[in-house]
């Protein structure tokens, strides 16, 4: 695990109050996943670009724009690990869930060793 901060609760420059980062990293995802499953078909392109647009800037506002060097790089390997999950097959939900449940988000190569 990565030892670069828990999941416990933390001010959220966005959001009254804290956020517990738990629920922060499964929004984070669950954000990712539909991005990554956003499909045109035949769907308008502007409706298309603005269902796109909307989603990333629900994106940002979970993850506002840092440039403190360690937060990238959390950021850099959450964004590995959420990248190996959106590649796995249904059958590992379950697995996924619990890791995003975890007191710390998993590196890619723990994750690896779970699976």
């Amino acid at each position: 695990m990565r030892s670069g901060g828990s999941h416990g609760a933390v001010n959220h420059p966005n959001h009254s109050g804290t956020i517990n980062l738990v629920v922060l990293l499964i929004l984070v995802f669950e954000v990712k996943i539909a991005i990554n499953a956003l499909i045109q078909g035949d769907m308008e392109f502007q409706t298309h670009f603005g269902k796109f647009r909307s989603l990333w800037a629900e994106l940002d506002l979970l993850r506002p724009h840092v440039v403190d060097p360690s937060i990238l790089s959390t950021r850099r390997e959450d964004d590995n690990v959420f990248g190996l999950f959106l590649t796995l097959n249904l059958s590992y939900n379950g697995l996924i869930k619990h890791i995003l449940r975890a007191d710390k988000l998993h590196t890619k190569d723990d994750v690896f060793a779970q699976i």
